[in-house]
């Protein structure tokens, strides 16, 4: 039933959903200047390999990169 509501209501499993908000968490920190490790600490992922091959899936490019350029070359 909840999978039901949240494809309703966000044309997405929760799932995907909070996956996105933790995504979208870690660009902005990464933006800022944290740490990988921090970051993905402070996102819930279990390792820092978990957020390296999520982040990459989503934004194209390394969260490392994205720490140095990323927010700023508009990736």
């Amino acid at each position: 039933r909840l999978r039901q509501l949240c494809h309703a209501g966000l044309g997405c499993a929760p799932k995907r959903f909070i996956d996105g908000l933790r995504l979208a968490r870690a660009a902005e920190l990464l933006a800022g200047g944290a740490e990988v490790a921090v970051t993905a600490q402070r996102c819930g992922y279990g390792t820092v390999r978990q957020l390296q091959v999520r982040f990459k899936r989503a934004y194209g490019c390394a969260p490392s990169a994205w720490r140095t350029t990323g927010s700023r070359s508009g990736i």
